[in-house]
C-alpha cells in the first residue's frame, strides 16, 4: 500500500476527520461522531481519483475559512470515493454453477456433496456444521472486479486474482478460514 493511500486508510487527517466529526444523524434528534454510522464504512469506499489528488483537494477543504464541517466533508467523500464494496462482484464456484440458473441469484439449497466438504466426516456435530457452511457459500462468494482489478491503487482492498469468500454484512473482504477450507479440498490450480 502506498503512503498516499495509507494516509487515507491508515491514518492521517481525512481518517481522523472522517471517524470524528460531529455529526447529525437524519433524526436530527442524536448527534453521532463519525461521518457514518460504522467506522468501517470509509476504509471500504474506492477512490475515484489518485490518492494526492483526493489528499491535496482535502487540505483545501479543511483549510478553508470556518473550519471543517460535517456537511462539507460528507460532499468532499461522496465526490471522491465510491460506495463501499464497489469493486466486489458476485461469483458461483465452477462446482456450484450448475445450481445457478443463467442470470439469477443461486439457491442457497446446494447439496454439500457439490462442495465435497462433508466426505469423510465422522463427527456428527462438525458434519452438520459443515453442511450448514456449504449452504452459505453462494450467497457468500465474490471476486474483485474489472474495476477493482484495473484501479488496485486506488483501493484498501488487497488485489486478489482468486475468488474469495466473505464474512457477509458489514464485512466485505476475504474470510481467511473458508478460503482455506475450499482450497484444501479444491487444489488451487482447479480454479
Amino acid at each position: 500500500m502506498s503512503s498516499s493511500l495509507e494516509n487515507i486508510y491508515c491514518r492521517g487527517p481525512l481518517l481522523h476527520a472522517v471517524q470524528t466529526i460531529a455529526s447529525s444523524s437524519s433524526d436530527d434528534s442524536k448527534n453521532t461522531r463519525g461521518l457514518f454510522e460504522d467506522c468501517k464504512t470509509f476504509v471500504d469506499m474506492a477512490l475515484k481519483f489518485d490518492a494526492e489528488v483526493v489528499l491535496a483537494e482535502f487540505r483545501v477543504l479543511a483549510e478553508a475559512p470556518g473550519g471543517l464541517k460535517a456537511s462539507k466533508l460528507k460532499e468532499f467523500v461522496e465526490a471522491n470515493f465510491s460506495a463501499p464494496g464497489d469493486d466486489l462482484e458476485e461469483y458461483v464456484l465452477p462446482e456450484l454453477s450448475r445450481f445457478s440458473a443463467v442470470g439469477s441469484p443461486m439457491s442457497a439449497e446446494v447439496p454439500e456433496a457439490a462442495l465435497g466438504l462433508t466426505a469423510g466426516v465422522s463427527d456428527p456435530a462438525l458434519a452438520t456444521w459443515a453442511q450448514a457452511l456449504c449452504k452459505l457459500w453462494p450467497l457468500l462468494c465474490r471476486r474483485v472486479s474489472a474495476a477493482g482489478i484495473e484501479h488496485s491503487e486506488r483501493r484498501s482492498l488487497l488485489p486478489r486474482t482468486r475468488p474469495m469468500m466473505v464474512p457477509g454484512g458489514r464485512f466485505r473482504e476475504v474470510w481467511p478460514s473458508l478460503n482455506a477450507l475450499h482450497y484444501h479440498h479444491h487444489k488451487p490450480a482447479d480454479h
